[in-house]
């Protein structure tokens, strides 16, 4: 028996498969332009998934595919998965867009096969203008800034290229680049419903000042310093794989920068 994700679908072929079970869920990031706020969210599949998990079973014999899920459930999904574009935050591809020249991102991501939302443009050229990354130019068209010109060339969301960027000529790129490895990944705490307040209690244990950048930093130098720190991060609600994520992420960074 094999159990696997949706990279199955396109991506893994196993020749002697001859039964498929679909549960007709995926985690997908979904971006939401009011909050400005990127979430992995389960939801139902499209029909060409379908199609394309049903296809892993039966590739040299007969196969059976048992879908656990009604025909109007079929029925009532989407027939294609979303584009990436509509569900994602859309301010590189904007930086981008500026950087060759191609005029008003605006206008050429509207001339796209399947356009994104006017509001997430506007979001994503908002948040361009609030950090500094663009201007608007004598005749109010938009161009590029210096820091937007830098952040066009890292591969991670704008505002945490800003913090990585301050933070060499502040001269304190390793803190920085702690903080925004915790920042990439959901939040390391976690805990049952039943112990949400101990987690709680937990958290508050290494606060800084109120701020929660801080209290993250101070968090991973708690960890770093722990012998034993599969307890540590077990007695304090933490995810041992996180934490190890944000060595490698955080270490990553301060060597890139």
């Amino acid at each position: 028996m094999v159990l696997s994700t949706n990279i199955a679908e396109t991506s893994i072929t196993i020749p002697n498969c001859k039964y498929v079970i679909d549960t007709g869920k995926e985690k997908r990031v979904l971006y939401n332009p009011d909050s400005n706020i990127s979430e992995m969210k389960e939801v139902w599949i499209s029909h060409a998934s379908a199609e394309q998990r049903k296809g892993r079973a039966g590739r040299v014999r007969s196969g059976v595919v048992y879908r656990l899920f009604t025909r109007a459930k079929f029925a009532a999904m989407e027939r294609f998965t979303p584009p990436e574009m509509l569900r994602s935050p859309l301010d590189a591809l904007c930086l981008q867009t500026l950087r060759m020249n191609l005029g008003s991102p605006a206008h050429v991501l509207a001339a796209c096969v399947t356009p994104p939302e006017p509001s997430s443009v506007a979001r994503a050229l908002d948040t361009l203008l609030e950090i500094q990354a663009v201007r608007r130019g004598r005749k109010g068209a938009l161009e590029l800034t210096p820091l937007g010109n830098h952040l066009a060339d890292l591969p991670l969301d704008c505002r945490l290229g800003k913090m990585l960027i301050f933070g060499c000529l502040l001269r304190c790129v390793e803190s920085v680049a702690t903080i925004a490895a915790f920042l990439s990944q959901r939040s390391v705490f976690r805990a049952p419903l039943e112990k949400r307040d101990e987690m709680m209690a937990r958290k508050r244990s290494f606060a800084y000042r109120w701020s929660d950048h801080l209290t993250l930093l101070r968090l991973y130098a708690a960890w770093s310093e722990a012998k034993r720190k599969r307890e540590f991060c077990y007695e304090n609600f933490i995810n041992y794989e996180s934490m190890l994520t944000v060595k490698s992420v955080g270490a990553w960074g301060a060597a890139d920068a």
